[in-house]
């Protein structure tokens, strides 16, 4: 599959990953030829929208991404711009940097070793998601605190596209992962590890686990600076730049 059409999927396989997640929570979304929004302010997590329609570049789109977001009440806008295409300065948003889309071909990925002390599975229950979103919120150091089932209803653990992983040290979930299946891609979000149990490996084995569940899909994920090396080993390569845009 060549790099456009992958990021195409990738922007696809994000916007359905917020839809599905948002949804659950009870908040409403629009989905466009060119853009996935939701009407409502999401959790800080998550954007506002997302374009999805390739060579989308031209000012009738701008005009859409706008009317979108009048029509939203939305006190806090987050859009990744999948493609580095716009230029939504005139929406009132402000560009705030590009980063790679990372896409790894399909295949079974060679698992060395699992590092010791962890035991991943996939979450299955209420109690199990309530640590997940705390150990989210750690792990990503995120400036606030939130309600159980803020940031994830237990609603997702029943989409069978949605895989939520946990790993566990010592009777802790310590570490986390999601996947999510889509526009014929593998998605992987969410990997993190609390920072107690961090350079023991546990996050290339959340990543590992992940990459197991459809090893036939390619695999898409929007890598940090500090985690790309990781990815990089695991055979990600990068295939695009998106850009987000904020107000």
């Amino acid at each position: 599959m060549a790099d456009c059409d992958l990021i195409r999927c990738a922007a696809h396989n994000l916007a359905d990953w917020h839809d599905a997640s948002l949804r659950a929570l009870g908040l409403p979304t629009v989905t466009t030829e060119n853009w996935w929004t939701t009407t409502r302010t999401a959790p800080a997590i998550y954007n506002s929208a997302i374009s999805v329609g390739r060579g989308a570049s031209n000012q009738a789109a701008v005009d859409e991404l706008g009317h979108l977001l009048r029509s939203s009440n939305a006190t806090w806008v987050s859009v990744c711009d999948s493609f580095a295409t716009f230029d939504l300065g005139g929406l009132g948003l402000q560009r705030v940097g590009t980063a790679p889309w990372y896409a790894r071909p399909p295949g079974r990925v060679t698992v060395a070793s699992r590092p010791d002390g962890i035991v991943i599975r996939r979450v299955a229950n209420q109690d199990e998601l309530r640590q997940f979103e705390r150990a989210i919120l750690i792990a990503f150091t995120l400036p606030f605190s939130v309600e159980p089932f803020a940031l994830h209803s237990p609603a997702i653990l029943d989409d069978p596209a949605m895989h939520v992983l946990a790993g566990w040290c010592d009777g802790h979930l310590v570490s986390t992962s999601m996947a999510y299946e889509a526009a014929g891609v593998l998605g992987i979000y969410g990997i993190g590890t609390i920072p107690k149990f961090r350079g023991r490996g546990f996050a290339r084995a959340m990543t590992e686990t992940a990459l197991a569940i459809c090893p036939e899909l390619p695999v898409t994920l929007q890598p940090t600076q500090a985690a790309a090396p990781m990815y990089r080993a695991l055979g990600f390569a990068p295939i695009g730049t998106y850009a987000l845009w904020r107000r």
